[in-house]
């Protein structure tokens, strides 16, 4: 099967899944009010025409233009279960001369596309090593195991997973919640280089927290997240 109508039926068939393992009333197109997240800023793209856009893009810059045509991946309409957002990853990238380790270097951004579905936990609850498992078996089965890479991530506050194949550029997540019955599961699609992208996967579950964002902490100028210094004061 040639890699982008892999990609897009894995974005099709992970969001059918998602509704059918998942109760509860949805709250989409305004995911801030049930989680934060660093990378997640304003209420989301409500225009089909823009997410289309971004979708284009992206693919035009990671594969082969002879797949382009064999596969219309362009929406008709916005999912009500789902929230569409812009993704901004920064890589630092040392100056000629520079050590790796040196925090100064120039700044190269990589833009993507995150589309995401707020729900209640399944009941009976399930780990999330089950619903991983599961996710592959139906979503990765015809894939050369030999490129997916599959790693959990786990703190006090949630257990997350992610998976991608290392010939596509789609990231499939989920994350519970092991202080609220809540789950998150969605994808993104970022045209990272490999040794980027289970760095930015397991930064973006890892910034997860299942409360509100705070909207006070969002500058007014640029739309993105004001972060606090020692003082307590925010910079924009």
């Amino acid at each position: 099967m040639y890699p982008l109508i892999k990609i897009t039926m894995k974005i099709i068939v992970s969001m059918i899944l998602f509704l059918l393992v998942t109760t509860g009333a949805f709250a989409q197109q305004d995911i801030i009010s049930k989680v934060s997240n660093k990378y997640i800023y304003n209420n989301g793209i409500t225009d089909v025409n823009k997410v289309n856009a971004i979708l284009d893009s992206i693919d035009k810059n990671f594969f082969d233009p002879k797949y382009s045509p064999l596969m219309d991946k362009t929406l008709d309409k916005l999912s009500n279960n789902m929230s569409y957002h812009n993704i901004v990853y920064s890589v630092t990238v040392p100056l000629e001369g520079e050590s790796l380790r040196s925090s100064w270097g120039s700044s190269v951004r990589y833009f993507g596309l995150l589309k995401i579905s707020w729900a209640i936990q399944p009941t009976p609850a399930k780990s999330i090593e089950e619903l991983t498992n599961w996710y592959i078996k139906t979503i990765y089965e015809f894939d050369k195991q030999e490129n997916i890479v599959q790693e959990y991530v786990k703190n006090s506050n949630l257990d997350g997973s992610f998976i991608y194949n290392k010939e596509d550029n789609l990231i499939s997540f989920t994350i519970l919640s092991k202080t609220k019955n809540e789950m998150l599961r969605g994808n993104i699609i970022i045209n990272l280089p490999e040794n980027e992208r289970s760095k930015f996967a397991r930064d973006f579950i890892e910034s997860t927290i299942f409360e509100p964002t705070d909207t006070s902490l969002i500058s007014p100028d640029t739309g993105s997240p004001r972060t606090r210094d020692g003082s307590g004061r925010t910079r924009g």
